[in-house]
């Protein structure tokens, strides 16, 4: 892609692969310019200062787009064109679901003071106004949790939560 040398953070939605482009290849993405982009059909569908993470969910024939800021809160798209209709300081990494009628919205914000993210969930039953974030896993249960994303694994409404458990910042 002659405009994104540098795919992040992708995910596949409706046929097409939507990933971050930004110009270079060193640095940190949070604190360039970026573009979200969709491929097919190779377009940019978002521009920002550290838009990174995008997560796009379908929700009562919506297109919804989910996507972190600048590594410092999580944003929420919505409407032709796409433009902010939320902002949740000090959330980040957004990993939307439809349950039923609600939409599920799984994210990580840092955990007790500390810097170690912990995976939390929010619901909506609109798109647009949301509960506040409550936490997914006990205090304690593990040490770190990054990226969180919430899959159903069976008709009995068993869930599996993935993570990614990196080493504590030194």
């Amino acid at each position: 892609d002659a405009l994104a040398p540098s795919l992040l953070d992708p995910q596949p939605f409706e046929g097409s692969l939507w990933y971050v482009g930004r110009d270079g290849t060193a640095g940190d993405p949070a604190a360039a310019a970026t573009r979200v982009r969709r491929s097919p059909p190779g377009e940019t569908v978002l521009e920002g200062l550290g838009l990174t993470d995008p997560a796009p969910v379908r929700y009562r024939g919506e297109l919804l787009v989910f996507a972190t800021e600048a590594r410092e809160q999580l944003v929420l798209y919505a409407g032709e064109p796409l433009a902010i209709v939320a902002r949740w300081p000090g959330v980040t990494v957004p990993s939307p679901i439809v349950v039923g009628d609600e939409l599920w919205l799984v994210a990580q914000t840092p955990a007790g003071g500390s810097r170690l993210p912990v995976p939390v969930l929010a619901r909506s039953q609109d798109g647009r106004t949301f509960t506040s974030f409550e936490p997914l896993l006990r205090r304690g249960l593990v040490r770190v949790c990054t990226s969180p994303v919430l899959l159903p694994v069976s008709a009995d409404a068993s869930w599996v939560l993935l993570c990614v458990e990196e080493a504590p910042p030194s």
